[in-house]
């Protein structure tokens, strides 16, 4: 049966110590809304919307997701025990598992009545297993919470799996203007390494693979990229961008710090001149750190493109 898994597919640190870390996440989809809560982390998720009726049915079938921890009914949010006198089979495995052959059966007659897998899948939702690729650089609160025993079970064993595989990693040191980039060979791109595609090919490739999550295998060709770049309409002015496969690349910033003066010292004895900061960079936090979307101390790709969101 499969299994919650948590890999590191890019894990970078910047000259000032900021760490930026991807994974590529599988785990049962009925913990994903908890997952979105986390708004600090990039996530992109495959969708019902996207994969077809006949592999969802596929799924549900031969290995529906199911609970990890069958617990006993008690008060509160948190269940410390688990039902007891089951019999050979698990009555809750039993009703669940029946309940996953339910939901494929009226799913696979709504698909031959024609009816389109936006709607049909929606009914297979409780039994998906899903995958995610998520991005940050603030994985503290995160853990902090869901490493935790009062977290949901399933997702307790998420992010103890995430902590572990963290933990276990070394990142690549960057310097500004080297890359990192999920799905695209080693994870990052350096200038002058002899690596075939140029910084633009190698950013495309890695913003397609992100993408592809949603709904197939990867295809990590250059032809592949270019289409997907063509349908998120990435630099359309005329059209709105799909943009958040574009928050998972990144660079190092030049200065993490703000400043009034282009110093790093003495900040707030001056206003903050936006004009004077580094392309890409959007806010600061409370700790006078320099932020690109949701990162700190990384330029965000999203950042770069213009048209990456509707202002106003």
């Amino acid at each position: 049966m499969k299994e919650i898994s948590a890999k590191i597919i890019a894990d970078s640190i910047s000259p000032q110590g900021v760490r930026l870390t991807t994974f590529e996440i599988e785990y049962p989809r009925f913990i994903l809304a908890e997952l979105n809560t986390h708004r600090m982390l990039s996530k992109n998720t495959a969708s019902s919307r996207a994969i077809p009726v006949s592999n969802m049915l596929e799924m549900v079938r031969s290995d529906p997701a199911h609970p990890f921890f069958w617990a006993k009914n008690q008060p509160g949010m948190q269940a410390k025990e688990e039902v007891e006198n089951w019999d050979a089979f698990g009555q809750g495995k039993y009703q669940w598992f029946g309940a996953a052959y339910d939901a494929s059966t009226r799913a696979a007659t709504m698909m031959k009545q024609g009816y389109h897998k936006a709607i049909t899948n929606r009914l297979l939702e409780p039994f998906q297993w899903c995958k995610t690729v998520i991005t940050g650089t603030e994985w503290n609160n995160f853990f902090y919470l869901r490493n935790h025993e009062a977290a949901q079970p399933e997702f307790q064993i998420l992010a103890q799996k995430m902590y572990e595989a963290r933990e276990q990693s070394s990142p690549h040191y960057m310097q500004p203007g080297e890359w990192h980039l999920p799905y695209y060979r080693c994870g990052w791109w350096t200038d002058g390494i002899g690596l075939a595609e140029s910084l633009e090919d190698a950013r495309m490739i890695s913003v397609s693979c992100c993408a592809q999550v949603s709904y197939r295998k990867q295809d990590d060709s250059l032809e592949k990229a270019k289409k997907i770049y063509e349908m998120l309409n990435v630099g359309n002015v005329d059209a709105p961008c799909h943009a958040s496969p574009l928050e998972h690349q990144a660079t190092p910033m030049q200065n993490t710090i703000i400043t009034g003066n282009g110093d790093c010292t003495g900040w707030k004895n001056y206003p903050p001149v936006p004009e004077t900061w580094e392309d890409g960079i959007t806010s600061y936090n409370k700790n006078s750190q320099f932020m690109s979307g949701n990162l700190s101390g990384w330029i965000q790709y999203r950042q770069l493109i213009p048209n990456n969101y509707k202002a106003g």
